[in-house]
């Protein structure tokens, strides 16, 4: 205790030493909580992906595998997905039907796991509980649109998805969207050079996995730098070279991704229009109420947390993106040339959107809860009510995946 604080009557105690043995008690613990995450998974999701891709079941997973060759070879292993690249090479260009299919699942559970571990590592961050982290990171893999009653078949076309594993393009994007996401909000936190390239490579890999959700994160990120130089928090010169840095790399191949699709047709026969909820409505009759049991629980956890939490690079970011891309689906349209009616693709993006969404905003409203004292009653009940919002989130998604490809096709879904 130094003087002043002695005379002040203050008493300064320091933090004890940890010991090596308790720090690698910790790292078990932090360790066992990850693997945990991942078992659980790993157990719900491994059987859906054998039922999913086998040969009785009409799913894009299988349909992807045998379009790897000819995707490859017109060059839409860059400008859609690079899951084809993936597959082509894990499964050395075999065109066996056996081995392709235990590729699909291979890269799926290898996906779905970086996924798991991807959103435990960074729920750590935020949250003190391991038990809470792990929960929000196994939540993250099976929260869906909320059931209607009315028609219990239909829960995923129309709706905006947090998770479709009939779509192997759809699984490999998802552990890197939730790193695009998490490095732009540090790089907007803490806008340095070294952010601003590391923010660009998880944004650019995202791309190559599945374009969509870039689509709509880059617009707002570079919003976002934008106001970096209106709130003169960097000069102009300085926000200038941060938003080539982070967006230029994305906003290249997103170009080039483009004219391959729309101009060359090499990968396939489509035609960009603007046409107002074309897209939504070709899938969907009842939009409101699609979008209502969709985004139910982000909008709840948006209430309840305070002005404080929403005004977080994290919560910003997400949330103005799943907004961007929701705008998107209402306003594009990708016309099929053979068959005349609009593809289901502006979907992808809102759907990775979402899933984003739903993380972000259950590490915020669980930040809340911790910090919520016992005795403030009204605030728990509130909690408790968005809980339960998540929890039809959450046990729709369950129905979805011990139903799915079993007594409804994956497509009617």
């Amino acid at each position: 205790m130094n003087k002043n604080n002695a005379e002040a009557g203050i008493e300064i105690k320091e933090k004890p030493a940890i010991s090596h043995a308790s720090k690698l008690a910790n790292a078990r613990y932090f360790k066992s909580w990850g693997a945990f995450s991942v078992f659980c998974v790993a157990l719900v999701t491994t059987p859906l992906l054998i039922r999913l891709t086998a040969p009785n079941v009409r799913s894009d997973l299988m349909v992807h595998a045998s379009l790897a060759k000819s995707m490859t070879e017109d060059g839409g292993g860059i400008s859609y997905s690079i899951w084809y690249v993936i597959f082509r090479l894990a499964t050395l260009g075999s065109e066996d039907v056996k081995v392709m299919r235990i590729g699909v699942i291979a890269i799926a559970i290898a996906c779905i796991a970086a996924k798991t571990i991807i959103a435990y590592i960074i729920a750590t961050k935020y949250i003190t509980s391991l038990k809470v982290s792990a929960f929000i990171a196994i939540s993250i893999s099976f929260v869906m649109p909320i059931i209607d009653p009315l028609d219990v078949s239909q829960l995923f076309l129309g709706k905006i998805n947090p998770n479709i594993y009939h779509n192997a393009t759809n699984i490999l994007v998802a552990p890197f969207a939730l790193l695009a996401w998490y490095f732009a909000a540090k790089f907007i936190k803490f806008p340095s050079y070294w952010n601003a390239g590391i923010c660009a490579l998880w944004i650019l890999i995202s791309t190559l996995c599945k374009p969509n959700y870039s689509l709509a994160l880059l617009l707002v990120l570079g919003v976002a730098v934008l106001l970096l130089f209106v709130k003169k928090k960097v000069n102009f010169t300085r926000a200038l070279i941060l938003g080539l840095i982070s967006c230029t790399p994305t906003a290249l191949l997103l170009y080039i991704q483009s004219i391959n699709i729309f101009l060359s047709e090499t990968v396939r026969e489509s035609s960009l229009e603007v046409s107002l909820f074309k897209t939504f409505s070709a899938y969907q009759t009842n939009i409101s109420l699609s979008l209502f049991l969709s985004l139910l629980g982000p909008v709840l956890i948006w209430a309840a947390c305070t002005r404080q939490k929403r005004s977080s690079p994290e919560f910003l970011i997400s949330y103005l993106t799943l907004a961007v891309a929701v705008i998107e689906l209402v306003l594009f349209a990708e016309i099929l040339t053979k068959q005349g009616r609009p593809s289901y693709d502006w979907f992808w993006g809102a759907n990775t959107a979402l899933m984003v969404v739903f993380f972000a905003g259950m590490i915020l409203l669980f930040q809340k809860i911790e910090q919520t004292p016992s005795r403030n009653v009204f605030d728990r009940c509130i909690h408790m009510f968005v809980l339960i919002s998540i929890s039809l989130h959450l046990g729709s998604g369950l129905y979805y995946i011990f139903s799915v490809g079993k007594t409804f096709p994956a497509w009617h879904w």
